[in-house]
């Protein structure tokens, strides 16, 4: 089915935000977007206020929409949500994996390592996350921690971009997929959870 202007222009800014070609604290003009993208200020505002509704934009009343900064305390605290409801998504999809599913990793994983360029590789970890994610029933859940990691993602887009080494470091992951290839379920979701541990190391130091 065909996006929506709507969906497409929420889709086009909110990239724009996670890779960080939209600042935090910038605000976001209805005209000028409707200048840019060449649409009524109709869809413009449908847009942005599903922006809010995920988070990324906060609207102050009688000056605008502008990028909701990340804070220390907001970034722990939606770090505390994706480590709590991961073990939940990955209990239940681990074994539901598919030939296809091991084979879609092993591609998206390639290309992690093949990339220097750090918008790509935040990218592909998310492409790689969802994988994995995708098989759970619990749809609900999945839609919080996607959510979650999106908003993130601007962290890790920064993080990635600062390394002296570009290349990101899949390891981890290939460790998880292998154990969950051989049906090691407890072992798979303690790797995976081990890394996030780091994750949240690196992207917390990014405020000290």
């Amino acid at each position: 089915m065909p996006k929506t202007a709507i969906e497409q222009l929420s889709g086009n800014l909110r990239k724009d935000i996670i890779h960080g070609i939209i600042k935090s604290g910038e605000h976001i003009k209805e005209k000028e977007i409707a200048v840019k993208y060449k649409v009524s200020r109709i869809p413009v505002r449908e847009a942005l206020m599903q922006l809010e509704n995920e988070g990324y934009l906060v609207k102050i009343p009688r000056k605008g929409n502008f990028v909701r900064s990340l804070t220390r305390n907001s970034v722990e605290e939606s770090l505390l949500i994706y480590e709590n409801l991961v073990p939940l998504i990955l209990n239940d999809a681990i074994t539901k994996y598919s030939k296809k599913t091991y084979s879609d990793v092993e591609k998206i994983l390639h290309k992690i390592e093949c990339s220097d360029d750090s918008l790509e590789i935040t990218d592909l970890v998310w492409d790689f996350k969802k994988k994995v994610f995708e098989k759970t029933k619990y749809i609900h859940i999945f839609s919080i921690v996607e959510n979650v990691f999106k908003q993130s993602m601007r962290l890790v887009s920064i993080l990635i971009e600062s390394m002296e080494q570009k290349s990101f470091n899949v390891s981890s992951y290939k460790k998880f997929m292998k154990l969950c290839k051989k049906n090691k379920k407890t072992e798979a979701i303690k790797v995976f959870m081990d890394f996030l541990k780091i994750e949240r190391k690196l992207l917390m130091g990014m405020f000290n």
